[in-house]
């Protein structure tokens, strides 16, 4: 282990009772507000703007436009809410029809939006891709924590996935592991996949500035493996 991937003098790994506790109250944090950082008047303002904008077009537009006027709009209030201090977890509902249409347009049905957009065998969701982008994040972290080992890449990944699996990242096989690894290494940058995966490298790097790069791995695949999550068209 290098000097950068000590942990913090002084850290130490959470107990078990920690994790407990820690779970009990993460709800609690997750709906909280935080603080402002805009105004008021000017976000009413932007928002009223946007807003008024979409509804022109949604007035004017065909069925498709009206979709892409309903996404902006839910995406616009999101937005304004986001700047007044709203978390993530308390606008999810919200944006729950945006990804509907996310979807939609991936050829995959949801009950909000029931109608495909074509005929032929559903695509990957938003939340699929968020899956996918997590276990290529955890993988890559957990090969570069391995690099200097014994052993095949496979083997590797293969004790990475009994490290990892749980109730989120569950059914995890090794050409699963292997096809995300590839998707996010092939992909555009902005591709959905990509961009998840760079959400959970940021996360593994802050999580390992504190405790190690292997108390990172075990951190973020206990906090995705926490009951309730929401499952994906994969699983």
């Amino acid at each position: 282990m290098s000097k950068k991937d000590e942990p913090l003098k002084g850290w130490r790994a959470p107990t078990e009772e920690e994790y407990r506790f820690a779970d009990e109250h993460v709800d609690e944090r997750l709906f909280e507000r935080g603080p402002a950082n805009s105004a008021v008047q000017w976000g009413l303002w932007t928002l009223h703007e946007e807003l008024a904008a979409a509804a022109r077009f949604y007035r004017a537009a065909d069925l498709q436009g009206q979709r892409d006027a309903v996404f902006a709009s839910l995406f616009a209030v999101e937005r304004y809410l986001k700047s007044q201090g709203f978390s993530e977890a308390t606008t999810e509902p919200l944006i729950r029809p945006a990804e509907a249409l996310v979807d939609r347009e991936a050829n995959r049905r949801d009950l909000l939006f029931c109608e495909r957009k074509r005929s032929g065998a559903p695509s990957r969701t938003v939340a699929d891709y968020n899956k996918i982008g997590a276990i290529a994040a955890l993988a890559e972290a957990w090969l570069a924590l391995h690099k200097d080992g014994d052993g095949k890449v496979a083997d590797k990944l293969k004790r990475f996935i009994r490290h990892v699996e749980g109730p989120w990242l569950c059914n995890l096989t090794l050409s699963r592991v292997k096809a995300a690894r590839e998707m996010v290494s092939q992909e555009a940058k902005d591709h959905p996949a990509v961009e998840w995966a760079n959400r959970y490298r940021n996360w593994l790097a802050e999580s390992a500035r504190l405790g190690g790069p292997a108390a990172a791995i075990r951190t973020v695949a206990r906090i995705l493996n926490r009951p309730g999550r929401r499952e994906t068209s994969e699983d």
